[in-house]
């Protein structure tokens, strides 16, 4: 357990990758400094591996939606979407993000890169900092 559970809440975790269609917005505010964790493969457990070797990471992120705690673990493309939005604010640090606003829209379903696997989905993120960075 996380020290900062006891000032805010876990929360709600979102189901975004089985619940969210194309044209699904959710916008919120950062309660706390997003966190990195390993992306994990379901079966093993083990963190992903690509196939160059690079490791596969994931944000949890902490968001106010609607006076509701939600949790988000980003990963996939939905990760480079939300690091994309962060670099694009010129964020520096995470801990600057907290009191942010940060908006989530899957935008489209892409290729997949797998014939007969399901298609790729496509996000959008953007991040506002709660001051100017």
């Amino acid at each position: 357990m996380d020290a900062n559970d006891f000032l805010v809440p876990p929360g709600e975790v979102v189901k975004y990758k089985s619940n969210w269609q194309v044209g699904t917005v959710m916008q919120g505010t950062l309660l706390r400094a997003p966190s990195i964790l390993p992306d994990t493969d379901y079966q093993t457990k083990e963190q992903r591996v690509s196939k160059e070797g690079s490791l596969f990471w994931k944000f949890k992120l902490t968001v106010e939606v609607d006076d509701q705690v939600k949790i988000i673990f980003a990963e996939g493309s939905l990760y480079w979407a939300t690091l994309k939005a962060f670099r694009a604010a010129g964020l520096r640090d995470f801990n600057d993000s907290v009191g942010g606003t940060i908006a989530f829209k899957r935008v489209e379903d892409g290729p997949s890169k797998t014939p007969g696997f399901a298609p790729r989905k496509n996000y959008m993120v953007k991040f506002v900092p709660p001051k100017s960075l």
